[in-house]
């Protein structure tokens, strides 16, 4: 017996660490008792906690999170075992706990609702190394130029496996672009950089001059959500959440806009129409953007330069 935290020691419930001479089948939760040889005098008994543990990973973790475990229910069992091993498969969980499948995902949603894991597809993650994950990912492509996703997991030092299954989230979460499985980010991201469906768009976009895209037309989802991507990127301009304009026309638009505050201390919505030469569909989602920039505000009928 090795006791884990020495100064727990004395007290009536105190976790320690047992070393079978031979491997045998224990899942969390499950009760157990100690007895002499031949079984004549119980010694003490327990709970199993954590039926796997390498000391040359796992000891500090474990002594730092002892604290998780107060009334040692099953719920927090379950959310030391996360925490220690930083994630696992719930397909695994639910095999190795007794309760019923729903029951099992009933203590999950618990956890999840509590805000002590995240579940991403079938992995169930420690929020701290999650959020952990999240952002040394993110730094590792900011900070490198065309990496792969071993690359990466490599770099950061995150589980292959992890890596893969947070990519994605990072990616829609920050400036990130993914081309034939190497990932850009920040001022790396050129239009070279693209797929050849996003170069497409951009192309499409920008030939439809200053009636663009209405988004609510498209009846691809693909070809939405790429939209999507490339309005976040800032290569389209997203005016209202519909109508989409490639950058070099919005910024050409916003130009003739700023212009008229050459001559004038402010000015209407006709002659914003007048300038560009747009409809009243399009003029009012323009200012409105251009006002959301920073460069005009409204007052009453009238647009003035800030």
């Amino acid at each position: 017996i090795i006791y884990i935290d020495p100064k727990l020691e004395n007290d009536s419930v105190y976790p320690v660490r047992f070393k079978l001479d031979k491997p045998w089948f224990i899942y969390p939760g499950e009760p157990f008792i100690i007895t002499n040889p031949g079984g004549y005098r119980i010694i003490g008994g327990g709970t199993v906690v954590l039926p796997s543990f390498n000391s040359n990973e796992n000891k500090r973790k474990i002594r730092n999170n002892i604290n998780l475990l107060k009334n040692y229910t099953i719920e927090e069992i379950l959310e030391f075992i996360i925490k220690i091993h930083n994630s696992i498969k719930l397909p695994i969980i639910s095999n190795q706990l007794p309760d019923s499948e729903k029951n099992t995902k009933k203590i999950v949603l618990k956890l999840i609702d509590k805000g002590a894991i995240i579940q991403v597809n079938e992995y169930l993650i420690d929020k701290e190394y999650y959020d952990e994950a999240n952002t040394v990912i993110g730094n590792v492509i900011a900070n490198n130029i065309g990496l792969n996703l071993k690359e990466i997991s490599d770099i950061s030092k995150i589980d292959f496996k992890i890596c893969k299954e947070i990519l994605p989230i990072v990616v829609k979460n920050n400036m990130i672009i993914e081309k034939d499985g190497v990932y850009f980010s920040g001022d790396s991201i050129t239009i070279d950089t693209l797929s050849d469906e996003k170069k497409k768009i951009l192309s499409q976009t920008f030939s439809k001059s200053i009636h663009g895209i209405e988004v609510e037309k498209l009846d691809i989802e693909e070809e939405k959500q790429k939209i999507k991507e490339l309005v976040r990127l800032g290569f389209l301009i997203s005016l209202d959440g519909n109508i989409i304009y490639h950058r070099d026309v919005y910024k050409e638009l916003k130009q003739k806009i700023i212009n008229l505050f050459n001559d004038n201390d402010k000015i209407t919505v006709a002659d914003a129409r007048e300038a560009t030469g747009l409809s009243r569909k399009y003029i009012i989602p323009l200012l409105n953007r251009i006002e959301s920039d920073g460069l005009i505000k409204r007052v009453g009928d009238f647009r003035i330069k800030v």
